[in-house]
């Protein structure tokens, strides 16, 4: 039996509203949880169709917004067509999620903060004055950083509680390909742009973000290479 300070779980653990608003019915209540109660009535204004929509099931809508991001990169350059390139990447992957109807719903924002470590090979396809067009492939690895989970509790339409977690994103994995255009500032400082495809490899997380959602993604990673 949960204790009275147990908050009550996520109604996506349930496969629709009248059966989690009979969960939390059950649950043990000494009547301080303002969150607790504002949860209840949302679960019971939209349980058995309440809210009018034909259906009982508890549906988590989503939406991901396309991923930021930005490299420091550094390049070891082999010969004048190939080098080694390793640096730094960051990447903000951000998603809303909705569940309930009708102004009776649950609202989540969730950002997740990445710092990425790629390796690769790049191929210089074509270099004149301060421009330059090359390719590359490789690898690479994504830590979290920061993944913050803010929840709003709305009632008849009107904010009535927010939440805030920390969630436990996976590391990334992820293989790539790329054509890239740069413009050297000096003979070993240069901005670039890099429209590459990506594929991400699957995690075992059950996190939802926009590269569960499409695992092969085009990005435009921007930033600054320095080369020696």
């Amino acid at each position: 039996m949960l204790a009275p300070t147990d908050e009550p779980p996520s109604p996506v653990t349930f496969e629709n509203w009248s059966d989690y608003a009979a969960f939390l019915s059950e649950m043990p209540d000494d009547g301080s949880s303002h969150r607790r109660s504002v949860i209840m009535n949302i679960a019971l204004n939209n349980a058995g169709d309440a809210a009018g929509t034909g259906t009982d099931k508890i549906v988590r809508k989503s939406h991901h917004y396309m991923p930021v991001n930005f490299s420091l990169a550094l390049k070891y350059r082999l010969n004048s067509r190939f080098a080694l390139e390793t640096g730094l990447s960051y990447s903000r992957l951000k998603s809303e999620f909705e569940m309930g109807s009708n102004g009776n719903t649950i609202n989540e924002q969730q950002t997740i903060h990445y710092l990425g470590i790629p390796l690769k090979g790049t191929y210089n396809i074509y270099s004149r004055k301060a421009w330059s067009l090359y390719g590359s492939l490789g690898v690479t690895t994504e830590i979290p950083l920061y993944s913050p989970l803010n929840t709003s509790y709305y009632l008849h339409g009107m904010l009535e509680a927010t939440d805030k977690t920390i969630i436990r994103a996976p590391w990334q994995w992820s293989v790539g390909t790329g054509l890239g255009l740069q413009y050297n500032f000096t003979p070993n400082i240069g901005l670039f742009a890099e429209p590459s495809l990506q594929y991400y490899i699957p995690t075992k997380s059950d996190i939802e973000t926009y590269r569960t959602e499409h695992p092969f993604t085009f990005s435009l990673p921007i930033g600054i290479r320095f080369t020696w």
